[in-house]
């Protein structure tokens, strides 16, 4: 396994398919988003909600209706691994960074993504 190759095995752990993935979430502070092709991305979501600092990149759909880049989170440009990896390190090194995306991030899925409001726009379309 690559893990052992790089002499990883002490640092990544690999934990297979978990019933309720939130508990590490919370646990978490950043996550890192490397999927290059969405519809939308739940897990981007619930990373936000749990309140982590999150980057990812900007596929053509999903990353973007949640992440305003800089803003609560990081956007990449596709296929710009050294930009992902400059934002990540970003993240691993500078705390007040990572506590104001966030904050950020909580604030941007309590907004829009929150049950009250999707209710009323679904209201609102099954109405037009």
């Amino acid at each position: 396994m690559l893990i052992d190759k790089l002499n990883l095995a002490d640092n990544i752990f690999l934990l297979g398919i978990k019933s309720n993935p939130f508990d590490y979430l919370k646990n978490a502070q950043i996550f890192s988003f490397v999927s290059t092709s969405e519809g939308f991305p739940n897990a981007l979501g619930e990373a936000m909600a749990a309140g982590c600092a999150c980057l990812s990149f900007n596929c053509i759909t999903g990353p973007s209706e949640l992440i305003d880049d800089a803003k609560n989170g990081f956007l990449i440009p596709v296929g710009n691994h050294e930009l992902y990896i400059e934002k990540l390190k970003l993240l691993m090194l500078d705390e007040k960074i990572r506590n104001r995306l966030s904050v950020a991030a909580i604030e941007k899925i309590k907004q829009y993504y929150n049950v009250e409001n999707i209710a009323e726009k679904y209201l609102d379309l099954t109405n037009k």
